[in-house]
């Protein structure tokens, strides 16, 4: 008889022990993944967050002022939420405007109302968040205005500009690939100079600082007097990427 009670305290200690754990495993249930419902698991794959990409818009700011009587227009772009990019699109434009102030004739007997600088700008959206910029920049005041261009190239989401180094591999000879491409396009021309176009398309990065994406392709410029002679005017050549896949850096790719 002692033995049988002895039996039923052991069996009732180990029912009052699973009944525990079973109670313990109900109200933590999250905590050990068992029993969630389905309502539960659509909430908890609703907390993982997918980044937010961000729309870039434009806005043309304007500059209009007098210098010692000389005309000075200016528009260029700016972009929302990216101040640093703003502020170095606005330092290129201070530049182009000091250099004109600098070069004016000061003095009573001084006439400079027939002198100007007129800067304005075309964008183009290559990707969301990859901006490019040709800013095109017209001294006046000779008998012939004298032109020139400037060509900027931004990723937004990371405030940075993009040189062309950057869209190439690193040691990859894109440079020479680059060069010959564009002394091919170059010399079509009719009346083109070889001399000339072979000293302005040699492989090194200056001769190909001036460029723009656009539409899978890369146009570079090449202002009065770098390729063929002043009256010529600037000269522009488009290369589709499809050109340069084998350089191409992998976020260009």
């Amino acid at each position: 008889m002692r033995k049988r009670n002895e039996s039923n305290k052991g069996l009732f200690f180990i029912l009052l022990i699973f009944f525990v754990i079973i109670i313990f495993c109900f109200y933590n249930q999250k905590w050990f993944g068992f029993g969630i419902s389905e309502k539960e698991a659509v909430a908890e794959k609703k907390e993982v967050k997918t980044p937010v990409l961000k729309n870039y818009e434009i806005k043309t700011e304007k500059i209009n002022e007098k210098s010692n009587g000389a005309e000075i227009s200016a528009e260029y772009p700016s972009f929302n939420d990216n101040n640093i990019v703003n502020e170095n699109i606005k330092s290129l434009i201070d530049a182009k405007i000091k250099d004109f102030r600098d070069s004016l004739d000061v003095g009573s007997n001084i006439d400079n109302t027939d002198q100007f600088l007129n800067i304005s700008y075309d964008s183009n959206k290559y990707a969301r968040n990859i901006f490019s910029i040709k800013f095109d920049i017209i001294y006046g005041g000779g008998i012939h205005p004298i032109e020139d261009i400037d060509c900027k190239t931004y990723d937004l989401d990371n405030s940075k500009e993009i040189k062309l180094s950057n869209i190439f591999k690193e040691n990859s000879n894109y440079l020479n690939k680059i060069s010959e491409l564009v002394y091919d396009e170059l010399v079509k021309d009719t009346d083109a100079d070889i001399a000339w176009i072979k000293e302005g398309t040699l492989p090194n990065a200056e001769n190909f600082s001036k460029f723009i994406l656009k539409d899978n392709s890369i146009i570079f410029y090449f202002p009065a007097g770098s390729v063929a002679s002043n009256v010529s005017g600037t000269k522009e050549v488009k290369i589709p990427l499809s050109s340069l896949k084998v350089f191409l850096s992998s976020l260009f790719e």
